[in-house]
């Protein structure tokens, strides 16, 4: 009888129910309860590939979500999700990065670039300070000149 009062009927949930396995009576409950439901989900997956519900999931899991990256990708550039990968790949991410530039005004990411570069980095040149009072950055700086 519900159904009848929301000009929905039993047969309307028969033949939604066989096609997509869900019904209007279970998006009234599940709206009641969640606040969205899987018609949401499927228009949310068919956007962005990504719905409520997995961000749900993935709170509980990593204590972030792809909605939360989608918010700090424009304010920084960068997101966890983006450290996440980065950690397991090179054991250092930009968050680091950000940490260690304000803290020092270099980073490891600095460091692999100068090694690439020249095959020596500020931390080298800090060690060969404290033993030789002199290091390779000078000796370059002092040929150059």
């Amino acid at each position: 009888m519900i159904g009848l009062s929301l000009g929905y009927d039993p047969m309307d949930a028969f033949y939604d129910w066989s096609l997509f396995g869900y019904d209007r009576l279970d998006a009234i409950y599940d709206w009641t309860l969640f606040g969205y439901d899987r018609l949401d989900t499927i228009y949310d997956r068919a956007l962005f590939g990504y719905d409520r519900l997995d961000a749900i999931y993935d709170r509980d899991r990593f204590e972030y979500d792809r909605l939360d990256a989608i918010y700090d990708w424009p304010l920084f550039g960068y997101d966890r999700l983006d450290t996440i990968y980065d950690r397991p790949l090179f054991g250092y991410d930009r968050l680091d990065a950000i940490y260690d530039r304000a803290l020092f005004g270099y980073d490891r990411l600095d460091s692999i670039y100068d090694r690439d570069r020249f095959g020596y980095d500020r931390s080298d040149a800090f060690y060969d300070w404290s033993l030789y009072g002199y290091d390779r950055l000078d000796a370059i700086y002092d040929r150059a000149h």
